[in-house]
């Protein structure tokens, strides 16, 4: 990740070995009122942890555990891929991991700034810097990296994994292929060497062309070169 990974998070996330407690706050929206699949995901995070919110057309669930957080997304997108209802009725999984005692604060945070750059970059499943420190061994993962971004509401930015074990498995050998391009690309891109951004992004473009998120870096180093 070229050490891009550095910024403060939305939430200040102290050592992990300390005694303060930690969740990961699990976060979906139904794209449609569709009660069907809202029970059935309410049902599939109810197997797996005891504090689960069904909110209408949105889904947040607490897991003391990342790594089981990171599990339950993943397979929960292959349930719904074999239900045919992955790409249709829900936007990206979000996980953010907090103290405890912010949770409720932080839940507004990661509906309103987290999954927006999840769905945007066209992430099924998104992570913010603070659940990847708190996974045992991140690479255990298919994961890129995806940015750092800023925050709506607060002066304060946050870092954005696309973990995509739960993608379709050509999406999944596409990004795998194309991993080391895209993030020489994003790091190019944060060290406005625009040019060298945009033409890795094409190329990794032509090994994933349905890539949304080059196809947007693209937009962006273009028009922070037209404004130079």
């Amino acid at each position: 990740m070229k050490n891009l990974f550095k910024k403060k998070e939305i939430t200040k996330i102290p050592s992990v070995n300390n005694t303060e407690q930690f969740l990961t706050v699990f976060y979906c929206t139904i794209k449609e009122d569709n009660r069907v699949i809202s029970d059935f995901i309410s049902h599939f995070l109810k197997n797996r942890t005891q504090i689960v919110k069904n909110m209408g057309n949105a889904i947040a669930a607490y897991f003391d555990n990342a790594d089981l957080a990171v599990k339950s997304a993943i397979e929960l997108q292959g349930e719904l891929i074999n239900l045919n209802n992955s790409d249709f009725s829900l936007s990206s999984i979000c996980l953010h991991t907090v103290n405890e005692t912010e949770i409720e604060l932080e839940l507004g945070n990661i509906s309103t700034t987290i999954c927006i750059s999840a769905e945007k970059y066209g992430l099924k499943i998104g992570l913010s810097g603070s659940t990847f420190i708190h996974l045992e061994n991140p690479n255990l993962y298919n994961f890129r990296f995806i940015g750092n971004f800023s925050s709506t509401e607060q002066n304060n930015q946050y870092s954005l994994f696309d973990f995509f074990d739960g993608d379709q498995k050509e999406t999944i050998d596409k990004k795998i292929d194309s991993k080391s391009v895209f993030e020489d690309s994003v790091f190019n891109y944060y060290n406005k060497r625009l040019a060298q951004s945009i033409a890795g992004f094409r190329n990794t473009l032509k090994l994933f062309p349905e890539d949304k998120a080059s196809t947007l870096y693209i937009h962006k180093a273009e028009q922070e070169m037209n404004n130079i």
